[in-house]
């Protein structure tokens, strides 16, 4: 069994932050060598803090990131989403969204997740855990 410090070094570089992060793994001794890989780190998972219906929609209270560059939020009449539409929030400040313009009285299952845009590339976190509302 290899042993950290003693038979390999390991070094991260920029892994605090969403984004691209980097490992160093060094060798020593008779398991010289060195080799680098990259892996991305993303968004924690959003929490949905309350969801009730309005008029042809649904008002929505997400949980405020402060990595986050904006939110996606998808609905669906479907609770697999299936054909799910969504409304993205490019405000990161904004952690409320009425949706509206749907049919009344009707189940949607509806899901939040933040992104966090970064040298270019978006880091979407995952989805949070679905809930239903019925629209008025």
């Amino acid at each position: 069994t290899l042993k950290n410090g003693t038979d390999y070094t390991v070094k991260y570089y920029a892994n605090t932050k969403v984004g691209t992060a980097k490992v160093t793994i060094t060798g020593k001794g008779i398991y010289g060598g060195v080799i680098t890989k990259s892996f991305a780190i993303y968004p924690a998972k959003q929490v949905i803090q309350k969801l009730y219906g309005t008029y042809a929609g649904f008002f929505i209270d997400y949980a405020q990131k402060g990595s986050a560059t904006g939110y996606e939020i998808s609905y669906s009449q479907r609770s697999d989403f299936k054909g799910a539409k969504s409304v993205k929030v490019t405000n990161n400040r904004t952690d409320k969204k009425t949706v509206s313009g749907l049919a009344r009285y009707q189940k949607y299952y509806v899901r939040v997740r933040s992104y966090t845009v970064k040298g270019g590339k978006t880091y979407n976190g995952a989805w949070s855990d679905k809930k239903w509302v019925y629209t008025q």
